[in-house]
């Protein structure tokens, strides 16, 4: 099986929603991420884009079967959390990848 990659990339209108965020997810989004299925998390800060401040939160599933799992029963109550407190009102732009894992042998 494969390991699966979600990514969430959030861009900031202005540095003053940066430290919020982080705050939001080291406090507990990631641990719930990963009480949802994920094996690992962590989010990194993009410091390559000098107009936009942004955020890239990264986790893996240890399967698709695993993923889909996490949408049905746990994404939309995180999703619901930071939407109310970092939605489109905010003025912070957010984009999800998915992808398969693929590893050297």
């Amino acid at each position: 099986m494969s390991m699966i990659e979600y990514a969430v990339r959030a861009i900031f209108p202005d540095q003053s929603f940066v430290q919020p965020y982080l705050d939001w997810l080291v406090d507990g989004h990631i641990n719930d991420v990963l009480g949802g299925g994920a094996v690992s998390g962590y989010a990194i800060i993009e410091s390559d884009l000098p107009e936009n401040h942004a955020v890239v939160s990264r986790y893996l599933f240890p399967s698709r079967d695993a993923f889909d799992q996490y949408e049905r029963e746990t994404a939309p109550r995180l999703r619901k959390e930071g939407s109310e407190k970092f939605g489109p009102h905010t003025g912070i732009v957010m984009s999800r990848t998915l992808g398969t894992v693929i590893e050297p042998k």
